[in-house]
């Protein structure tokens, strides 16, 4: 069931042998994404667990030290020098530029899918239920009904004000009502696919990947 079936996305094309997949979005489930891999799938006891890559972190910090930096050590020393308006310039860009790493950081939350329990959960598991309403946050993995594996292209400024695009690979679990959550999306195709032939292993469940 690991092997990755390409599959005719396009609706103008025939259907799919799975009427589930007829009814699933093929755009993006969480739009954006990088051109390098920021998140790694580890095996970790009985489980899998989805972690941010070396690389990840070390974007992170780029904003976080720097802003910190400005904040802890540029407002008080222009402040003593007694130029007040560059201090303050200094607290609100090292506020904003340190506050977006920190929000970058703390959004790449683990993802455990403990195939022991059947469980699938964002940072610490709720073991009042097995499955949550959000499915964002946890879910039982026996509702789980295929991986889709999907591509997107991405704009952005790259230096001088040009415009630079690459592709950002998804790899979503799939619902049999057709509703889906992202589990990775990074830049290494290679990488996801791989990630996604182990976890379809482990839940015997079928790889969708969009084809022309």
């Amino acid at each position: 069931m690991s092997s990755i079936q390409r599959l005719h996305a396009n609706g103008r094309l025939a259907p799919v042998d799975d009427p589930v997949a007829n009814r699933t979005s093929w755009e993006a489930a969480k739009p954006g994404g990088a051109n390098f891999k920021t998140q790694k799938l580890l095996r970790e006891g009985g489980s899998f667990v989805v972690r941010g890559t070396r690389g990840f972190i070390l974007f992170g910090l780029v904003f976080l030290l720097p802003g910190i930096g400005a904040v802890l050590g540029g407002v008080p020393w222009f402040a003593w020098e007694g130029e007040y308006g560059t201090a303050f310039f200094f607290a609100v860009w090292g506020t904003l530029f340190g506050g977006a790493g920190a929000l970058l950081l703390l959004s790449q939350k683990p993802l455990t899918i403990d195939t022991s329990s059947g469980v699938y959960f964002r940072g610490k598991r709720d073991f009042s239920a097995p499955a949550s309403p959000d499915r964002e946050r946890q879910g039982s993995l026996y509702d789980v009904h295929a991986i889709q594996l999907l591509s997107e292209s991405v704009s952005s400024t790259a230096s001088r004000g040009r415009r630079a695009q690459y592709l950002s690979y998804e790899l979503n679990f799939v619902f049999a009502d057709g509703e889906r959550i992202n589990i990775m999306d990074h830049g290494k195709q290679a990488d996801i696919e791989d990630a996604a032939a182990q976890l379809a292993a482990a839940l015997n469940i079928p790889v969708w990947k969009a084809g022309s």
